[in-house]
C-alpha cells in the first residue's frame, strides 16, 4: 500500500493552523510524522526547529538544526537559526565554535 503524503503547501497550511491556534501537540506529531515517512525531508525538521525554539525547548531545536546541517552544510538560514537557539540557551563556547565556521 502506498503512502500518500501531503503535499508540501496542503502541510504548511496544517502547521500553521496547528501552531496559531494553540494546538503544538498536533503541529509536532505532523511534523514528526512527516519526518518519519521521509527522514531526508527538510521542511518539516526546519519547522519542528523553529517549534522547539518558540516553545524554549532548546535541545530538541538545537538537534534538528545540527540534523539539517548535516543534510545542507552550506545552508546559511541553517547556521543562522542553530546560532539563534545557542545564543538563547546561553551556549556562547559552542556559538564561537560555530560562528567561526559559518
Amino acid at each position: 500500500m502506498k503512502i500518500k503524503m501531503l503535499s508540501r503547501v496542503t502541510f504548511l497550511i496544517q502547521f500553521y493552523l496547528f501552531f496559531i491556534t494553540k494546538q503544538i501537540n498536533k503541529a509536532e506529531k505532523l511534523c514528526l510524522k512527516r519526518i518519519a515517512k521521509n527522514p531526508s525531508e527538510q521542511l518539516s525538521k526546519t519547522l519542528l526547529g523553529h517549534l522547539y525554539f518558540k516553545l524554549k525547548e532548546y535541545e530538541k531545536s538545537t538537534l534538528q538544526y545540527k540534523l539539517l546541517l548535516e543534510h545542507a552544510p552550506s545552508d546559511f538560514m541553517n547556521y543562522y537559526n542553530l546560532l539563534r537557539v545557542l545564543f538563547r540557551s546561553g551556549k556562547y563556547e559552542e556559538l564561537i565554535q560555530l560562528g567561526t565556521k559559518c
